[in-house]
């Protein structure tokens, strides 16, 4: 009779509720395909309920079925059209993002990738360490640039380990910008010793001097002194880099004796450190200063020029010297002195004024016409103007930024294009020539809003998610004020990159109007830029239309659709 019963209550159809709590038991017991097979029976007798389909979803959620799971979504979109479930819609957006980062495609992964770390969520923590140990190199580099921009501890371990094991050597360079940038207090040690080694190579003992100075913000004037009196070069380099990074004014007469060390490197890091923090020099250094500034060597000179003209001591002849390399034949010596020219403010804007006028280096020109502006010398305020706008126009190359010590100027880049990281180039061009009009807009240069327009009409971007990211770090937004006002252009892809830049640079929403209504009759290219736009608002009024853009055919729209939506939910 027992018996009887139990396989009368066994048989007998359990309602939507027992059913959908069934489901959910086997999903905690990692039985999701029991799950699926009973919620799939009750739904043969109801197959409109929403708990049911929903319930359905979630399931094929957890087992990445994105076919099944969309298909199943766009049924109960269809029969509950206002019904927008936020954890429904967090499950759908994690199972296609997780499901891509296993995609055979190299650029799938790398956008799947870089949702997850978008979202700031934990679920995204496992995605990302699976990124570092990806068997393509440029998604590890990738993967290294993402987590730099993390603290977590799971990640500087994991950093570490690659920076150990991994014998690609810029794997190993970005292992160890990621492990400064993250202040890895758990890297030091190892740092310290790879730093010393007889077999590390300059490039790579240049970054881990920069990552130390990001680890430790303090050092005692006794380990300073250390350094400053240490056998090698390496070790005097970055007691400069101590005190340039953290401004220890009070230990620069640790770096006044390195002017005269015997290694070139170690002087010039000693004179861009002075010319930095100005001191007083006194008079016997400035003689042998005005020695160093005729030496042979561009670059040792350049650097003992910009000291005596920042700290009050140059002459007739340093102002000639800067004319010398200004018009020097190689274009990195022209590069170079420009940008120590602009590093000394306005002790360099009569030198930048005075070249300006003659150098027929538009790339040169530029660079002097950015002191100008930002000094604002307005006797020769037109010609810089003139300078960068026509620079702008003409300079077809891609420009890029070019650091060699303290000195930053503007060049034509040499990055090459990688089969992982596409368009990466076209957006460090991009976010150079946003800088350029950034400068000219704080001078209200006359007709910018045209330049600008011409320039977004003229430019097919095609912004990745990596490029996004680099613009989101690196652009500027002082001309943002200008380019929003070309969200009224009549040309639509004026106003659908206008409305990306805003979106991406200061979440305006005043630009999700243009990217939403845009979206339809955009090309697969635009779309991807529109979805990015969208996710970088983060207005949960784009819940409804991100719906719906969860059912493109390419899975990268997928998942950025599925990234926006878990921004719109986190924001």
């Amino acid at each position: 009779m027992i018996l009887f019963l139990l396989s009368f209550l066994l048989a007998a159809p359990l309602d939507e509720k027992s059913v959908c709590e069934r489901a959910s038991h086997h999903l905690l017991l990692s039985n999701p395909r029991v799950a699926l097979d009973e919620v799939t029976t009750a739904l043969k007798d109801n197959p409109h309920s929403q708990k049911l389909l929903a319930t359905k979803i979630s399931i094929l959620a957890a087992l990445q079925d994105e076919g099944a799971m969309l298909a199943t979504w766009t049924q109960y979109h269809t029969l509950f059209p206002k019904a927008v479930d936020d954890t429904l819609l967090e499950k759908m957006a994690w199972a296609t993002i997780k499901k891509g980062t296993s995609n055979s495609s190299s650029l799938i992964r790398m956008e799947a990738s870089l949702a997850a770390f978008y979202s700031q969520d934990a679920q995204g923590i496992p995605l990302l360490e699976k990124l570092l140990d990806d068997h393509n190199m440029g998604l590890r580099l990738f993967g290294l640039y993402l987590v730099s921009h993390l603290r977590d501890e799971i990640f500087e371990k994991k950093v570490l380990a690659l920076l150990i094991s991994d014998e690609s050597i810029p794997i190993q360079l970005a292992a160890i910008d990621a492990l400064g940038h993250m202040r890895s207090e758990h890297a030091y040690p190892y740092l310290i010793t790879l730093l010393e080694k007889e077999t590390t190579s300059s490039e790579m003992r240049f970054s881990i001097l920069q990552a130390i100075c990001q680890i430790r913000s303090k050092i005692e004037r006794n380990d300073l002194i250390t350094l400053t009196k240490s056998s090698r070069a390496f070790l005097r380099i970055l007691a400069c880099e101590f005190v340039l990074k953290h401004t220890m004014t009070d230990s620069i007469d640790l770096i006044l004796p390195l002017i005269l060390d015997n290694s070139k490197d170690v002087q010039i890091a000693a004179m861009q450190t002075l010319g930095a923090l100005r001191p007083k020099l006194p008079p016997e250094l400035i003689v042998s200063l005005k020695e160093i500034a005729q030496d042979e060597s561009a670059e040792l000179a350049i650097s003992a020029n910009y000291l005596l003209l920042t700290t009050d001591s140059a002459s007739e002849i340093t102002q000639k010297r800067f004319a010398h390399f200004l018009s020097h034949h190689n274009q990195e010596t022209r590069l170079l002195a420009a940008a120590a020219c602009a590093h000394s403010g306005s002790k360099g804007v009569a030198i930048a004024a005075k070249a300006l006028q003659i150098t027929d280096d538009p790339l040169v020109a530029i660079n002097l016409a950015i002191l100008i502006i930002t000094q604002r010398d307005e006797r020769n305020l037109p010609q810089a103007i003139g300078a960068i706008e026509q620079g702008l126009q003409t300079i077809k190359g891609r420009l890029d930024f070019s650091v060699q010590g303290l000195f930053t100027f503007i060049h034509i880049g040499t990055d090459s294009h990688l089969a992982s990281m596409p368009r990466y180039p076209e957006a460090k061009d991009l976010a150079c020539r946003l800088s350029l009009y950034s400068v000219l807009a704080s001078c209200n240069a006359p007709h910018i809003e045209a330049l600008l327009a011409s320039f977004l009409k003229e430019r097919s971007w095609g912004i990745t998610g990596m490029a996004a990211n680099l613009l989101i770090q690196e652009g500027d937004a002082s001309a943002l004020s200008i380019i929003k006002k070309l969200l009224q252009d009549e040309t639509l892809e004026i106003r659908v990159q206008a409305a990306f830049l805003l979106a991406i640079s200061t979440q305006d929403e005043e630009a999700l109007s243009v990217l939403e209504n845009a979206y339809a009759k955009a090309p697969r290219e635009m779309k991807e830029q529109i979805l990015l736009g969208i996710g970088a608002i983060g207005s949960k009024t784009s819940l409804p239309f991100l719906c719906i853009a969860l059912n493109e055919a390419s899975p990268i729209l997928r998942i950025r659709a599925s990234s926006a939506i878990l921004q719109c939910l986190y924001h």
